[in-house]
């Protein structure tokens, strides 16, 4: 369909008016029977002004209902000095992450799509949860790169801002005491112990039956084997793994300084 072309392969099929002969010779070169066709939509410039729309009224509604109208007062107060502070540290997350999912994958990224699909799974994020990891992986398999290593590399990348969010909350922790965290409790050992029976017995349950073993087999072991190789290609390259936790380090530093600096402006 014309709708799933990039914009240049789209120009040029409509110059070449060559769209019905091609999918003709896909289907006479692979064997395959002509299946309808899934109807696609791009998002408009009205899609998004109608949610940004949308999404403004709600939060209106909401803080009157909530009797939190003088929340709109609080803005009278702010200081923009902070505000901009604010807004520039969050930008500035968005490269770093871009940096970080470089370093993630064995192939060279270009920074600017980089960057933007970076944005793009930020939004994506928000409208449906877990979609930015879809969203981030589609744009490696779009680059070449096959399933699984997109899989692993994307849990790369996740897998790094984790670390880096423990190892950071540590060195605050030691840095700031614990007095903050004498009311913070742990689940009870008897809470954990069941979680855990209870994902080995799924587990356990999963690989005994034989389409579940068969499966795994054939598909999940060598998706398993390609995004080792993956992460073992990186270890072995020092400049990616700067890359990829240096991007995380930015990303988490970037986010408590906006916090830092929206708590000022309304101070």
């Amino acid at each position: 369909q014309l709708l799933a072309l990039s914009p240049p392969t789209r120009a040029a099929v409509k110059a070449a008016n060559c769209l019905e002969r091609l999918r003709s010779d896909v289907h006479r070169a692979t064997g395959t029977e002509e299946l309808p066709m899934v109807e696609l939509e791009r998002i408009r410039t009205s899609t998004l002004m109608t949610i940004s729309v949308a999404v403004i009224a709600i939060g209106t509604l909401t803080l009157q209902l909530l009797g939190m109208g003088s929340v709109w007062g609080e803005f009278r107060h702010l200081g923009w000095w902070w505000v901009g502070l604010a807004l520039l540290m969050s930008a500035v997350t968005y490269p770093a992450a871009a940096v970080s999912f470089a370093g993630s994958a064995t192939e060279r990224l270009p920074l600017g799509p980089n960057l933007g699909v970076q944005l793009a799974s930020s939004y994506v994020g928000v409208a449906v949860p877990g979609g930015s990891i879809a969203v981030v992986a589609r744009f490696l398999q779009k680059r070449g790169i096959d399933t699984a290593t997109a899989v692993g590399s994307v849990t790369i990348d996740r897998l790094a801002g984790a670390i880096v969010h423990f190892a950071l909350t540590g060195v605050f922790i030691a840095f700031a005491g614990t007095s903050g965290l004498r009311n913070f409790q742990l689940p009870s050992v008897l809470t954990i112990v069941i979680i855990i029976a209870v994902a080995v017995l799924v587990a356990v349950s999963g690989a005994a039956l034989p389409w579940s073993r068969t499966r795994l087999r054939r598909r999940l072991l060598p998706a398993t084997r390609r995004s080792l190789a993956n992460m073992s290609g990186l270890v072995h390259q020092p400049g990616k793994m700067i890359q990829l936790f240096g991007g995380a380090v930015v990303i988490t530093i970037g986010y408590i300084l906006a916090l830092v600096a929206s708590a000022y402006a309304f101070d």
